[in-house]
């Protein structure tokens, strides 16, 4: 399948190296590991048959074997959440001799006792956000008509209905926090103080502009919120049939914005109140930055594993879990900084799109309510078939076929009404069921 669009990495300003060290604390871990990190020193990794639990003492990793519930002859662990160091929740295959399972399991003591849980239909939805201060876990219903929250420290389940407007959550503590809601003609943010269940649009915020509106297929990919006021936010747009990715923030709550990097990110890790590490996969190599005081300035660190995970509990110290590009093995390194120069520009735009393919792609009707027909440039089907997926705005994939012509038709028939997300190849629109 052709690439809809090419970037490369091209650095506008003169800039220094951060002065940062990385050391490598761990390597055995395989490909099928992952880690959370939280409290500034511990890490989990899974791999099918269990799971590992890291400690940081002393610049060095300790590490523990966490047992895991057996409840069948074959099973193997797919997906490792951390909650807290004591809060883990883990999905688990499991193959009996005439079935196949695949169920969620909660600890909330350090992998001592494990809990299997269901929604109250018995579905298995998608883990979508974890508000540890209230004890709370959110899934995507499986419908896409809301969320059920499960509270682990009482087992009790319940619903919450996104009512007249789909929303993802941004950020909760407490069940105080940021919505981010799906409506038409641009998204809007919601402030709630119930953990979903009503919430206010902040009014503050002008969303006929980006990073909200729709216009030119804009698409607010996601915000991360370092403070109340302090936001990011991934933006993707169509510019004269180029499509353009940016990101921005913003200081005020969303009052004002400004553009940080002309490219998207794959990772946005918060460090410190006015300070965040931004991860950028290009091909082979790996940038990992540090934008700090607020978005004004911004360094590479020099980095150049392919990280899938990070966690810092400053500016200058955290973890990373990275694929080593020398040795192709997976690993955790300590990040330490110990200050140096001033080695940050001001007001830099590091990345810039170059020469971008012409996204020719169109979709109608929109809303759609049973049928909804793409368009493609001819340009873009190769010699194997084009590839498309409808998703919903959590990532989770409904629908996926294989595109030959330049018109295709598909039926939507089965999906609630909603917004959703329709991928092909590289190209991302958003579109509404009725």
């Amino acid at each position: 399948m052709k690439s809809i669009k090419l970037f490369i990495l091209l650095l506008l300003v003169s800039s220094y190296n951060l002065n940062a060290q990385f050391t490598l604390l761990e390597s055995s871990l395989t490909n099928s590991a992952i880690n959370n990190t939280e409290e500034n020193a511990f890490l989990f990794s899974f791999k099918p048959d269990g799971l590992s639990k890291f400690r940081l003492e002393n610049n060095a990793l300790v590490t523990t074997q966490l047992p895991i519930p057996h409840n069948s002859a074959l099973q193997e662990v797919n997906a490792l959440n951390v909650i807290t160091s004591e809060v883990l929740l883990i999905r688990i295959n499991e193959f009996n001799k005439y079935t196949f399972s695949n169920n969620y399991y909660i600890t909330i003591d350090g992998a001592k006792t494990w809990t299997k849980i269901l929604t109250p239909d018995g579905q298995l939805p998608l883990f979508t956000y974890a508000d540890a201060m209230s004890g709370m876990l959110y899934f995507t219903k499986t419908n896409n008509t809301g969320y059920y929250t499960y509270k682990y420290t009482s087992g009790q389940w319940d619903f919450i209905p996104y009512h007249d407007i789909p929303f993802d959550i941004i950020s909760l503590n407490n069940g105080i926090g940021y919505l981010q809601l799906i409506a038409n003609g641009s998204d809007r943010v919601g402030y709630t103080t119930n953990g979903g269940k009503t919430y206010q649009i902040l009014s503050n915020i002008d969303y006929t502009k980006a990073p909200f509106s729709w216009s030119n297929n804009g698409i607010l990919q996601k915000i991360t919120m370092v403070t109340h006021d302090h936001w990011y936010a991934q933006y993707q747009y169509d510019s004269s049939g180029v499509k353009i990715s940016k990101l921005m923030a913003t200081v005020d709550k969303g009052t004002t914005w400004k553009v940080i990097l002309n490219t998207s990110v794959d990772i946005i890790e918060p460090a410190s109140a006015s300070s965040v590490y931004v991860y950028k996969q290009n091909g082979s190599k790996g940038f990992l930055y540090l934008i700090s005081d607020f978005g004004d300035k911004i360094c590479l660190t020099g980095f150049t594993g392919r990280v899938q995970n990070m966690n810092f509990w400053d500016s200058k110290n955290g973890l990373l879990f990275a694929l080593d590009s020398s040795t192709s093995q997976y690993g955790v390194w300590l990040v330490t900084n110990s200050g140096g120069a001033n080695c940050y520009t001001s007001n830099s735009n590091v990345y810039a799109p170059l020469t971008a393919k012409t996204l020719g792609i169109s979709i109608y009707p929109n809303p759609a309510a049973s049928l909804l027909n793409i368009n493609l440039d001819g340009s873009l089907i190769s010699n194997t078939a084009t590839t498309y997926s409808i998703q919903t705005l959590t990532g989770q994939v409904l629908l996926t076929g294989a595109i030959n012509t330049v018109d295709t038709e598909i039926n939507v028939s089965s999906l609630s009404a909603g917004v959703y997300i329709i991928k092909v190849g590289d190209g991302v629109r958003k579109f509404v069921k009725n």
